[in-house]
């Protein structure tokens, strides 16, 4: 088989006079070329898998939705961020009020639950002070009274 090196050597090559017995001679490698040519488009067609390109297909689809998904992020994030900053717009409008009204007027627009709240931890705190003092008031009588009953177990010893 000719390669192309060997036909560029070909007709590179001082020339000769030709002869008619001379030239399927000089045809030779310009045929083998060809053959050669034409075979390796041939295994290519042969090559092709339908398999490849079911892959490369797959591949589009894929990072068409990865890009479909990148975008779905971004608006999804700036829909948040957008909502974000309006919910602190509103605080900061509430806040700017409030110092405006005062503390006790601030006090009647704070969110029934809040107060609620409030009032419940302010409750706790009531009911564990009264609780610890009813403990106290407790140990300190039971301490009394076993003062009292180990004083008459001695005396009956």
């Amino acid at each position: 088989m000719a390669t192309m090196e060997q036909l560029l050597a070909t007709l590179e090559a001082p020339r000769q006079e030709k002869v008619a017995s001379e030239a399927p001679k000089a045809d030779a490698p310009l045929k083998d070329a060809l053959e050669t040519a034409l075979k390796g488009n041939e295994k290519k067609a042969e090559e092709k898998n339908p398999v490849d390109d079911l892959l490369k297909v797959a591949s589009d689809l894929a990072e068409q939705e990865k890009a479909s998904e990148v975008k779905e992020a971004a608006l999804c994030g700036a829909a948040f961020a957008d909502a974000a900053i309006q919910r602190f717009a509103a605080f900061d409008a509430q806040m700017k009020t409030a110092a405006a009204q005062g503390y006790d007027a601030a006090q009647a627009a704070v969110d029934p639950q809040e107060k609620l709240a409030a009032d419940y931890q302010a409750g706790e705190a009531v009911a564990l002070q009264e609780i610890q003092t009813a403990a106290m008031e407790e140990f300190l009588k039971g301490a009394a009274e076993t003062e009292v009953l180990l004083d008459s177990a001695q005396g009956q010893k």
